[in-house]
């Protein structure tokens, strides 16, 4: 299963790339299909928890197959509580219990802490680890693949992401994190730049086709 915010959603990933026009349409525009292809070339026999969006169904009438439903990746979501939306950490259970024992979490998580919730890249990175215990604490024999923030540009944030990813790689080096957490560093592997020919549209947050793709090849062989 896959846990995350709009990225992981897929928001914006789909449109015209490099000559090829990708849909938009659930779920053909998120790093999560792109997983799934690799693990089943792979020989893996893939069953990807998580809705494109939490109001998919509603909003076009189509049912969910089993395969894909529950928690992917919500607009907006953070690992802490802010305003009235709960964070991610405070509905875990409800995420862990829908998805059963998975062999493989992927998460990609705390942008929108330091970015719309104001938080430090110190703040979030204790979230960040305290989540990670939890999942590890409640699925002991599940494999947690997750990473560094991405970067983003434009709202001052950067400080920030690089105190959060120095905190995470520093104590995963270290071996301080839950043995069955395994850290990928997407800052690094899915790089910021400007414009659509890179791995980011133009907002410099959401990553399009190509970043995905990145994204998940990432977390395909972290969960292989």
């Amino acid at each position: 299963t896959c846990i995350g915010d709009s990225i992981t959603q897929g928001t914006g990933s789909g449109k015209n790339i490099g000559g090829t026009t990708y849909s938009t349409a659930w779920p053909d525009a998120q790093y999560r299909t792109r997983i799934a292809a690799r693990l089943a070339a792979n020989g893996y026999k893939p069953k990807m928890l998580g809705i494109w969006k939490k109001n998919y169904k509603e909003a076009t009438g189509l049912v969910q197959p089993e395969d894909w439903s529950w928690h992917s990746g919500i607009s907006g979501d953070m690992i802490m509580t802010y305003g009235t939306r709960g964070g991610v950490r405070d509905n875990l259970h409800v995420y862990l219990d829908a998805a059963g024992n998975v062999d493989a979490l992927t998460l990609l998580i705390g942008t929108n802490d330091i970015g719309a919730g104001g938080k430090t890249g110190e703040e979030t990175y204790i979230a960040y680890t305290n989540l990670l215990f939890d999942i590890a604490r409640q699925r002991p024999a599940t494999k947690i693949v997750g990473s560094t923030i991405l970067d983003r540009d434009g709202d001052g944030n950067k400080a920030k992401i690089a105190a959060f990813n120095a905190l995470l790689k520093a104590d995963y080096a270290a071996g301080r994190l839950p043995a069955n957490y395994t850290m990928l560093d997407l800052f690094e592997d899915v790089p910021l730049t400007t414009g659509e020919t890179g791995n980011f549209f133009d907002d410099l947050l959401h990553p399009h086709w190509v970043g995905c793709s990145a994204i998940a090849e990432g977390f395909a062989a972290g969960v292989m």
